[in-house]
């Protein structure tokens, strides 16, 4: 089993300047020298990613785990809209990072 760190996210990197295309163009380099096709699991944001990659790689099998939709796609439920929109009102988090807390 391999677990891969994503570009940018070892110790000491930045993700600055990199996109869910680069992180599965890292992913497909992994598969391609793989022995035999991988079976690609991913969840949140590794789920988007692992979509990504699995258009591009022959793979065995696909688990996602409530992964992330692909920009533009809105909510299925008027909760998830109301979520978004609360959480866009209570802080402008695209302009900077999150720092989390262990509350």
């Amino acid at each position: 089993m391999l677990a891969p760190d994503l570009p940018g996210h070892g110790e000491g990197q930045s993700v600055a300047g990199l996109s869910m295309s680069d992180y599965a163009k890292s992913l497909v380099r992994l598969c391609e020298g793989l022995p035999e096709p991988p079976v690609l699991l991913g969840h949140s944001m590794g789920g988007l990613v692992t979509q990504l990659a699995a258009r591009r790689v022959k793979a065995r099998a696909l688990v996602l785990l409530a992964p992330s939709p692909p920009w533009g796609v809105t909510g299925s439920s008027i909760e998830e809209a109301i979520t978004a929109f609360g959480v866009h009102l209570a802080d402008p988090f695209w302009g900077s990072s999150v720092r989390p807390t262990a509350t």
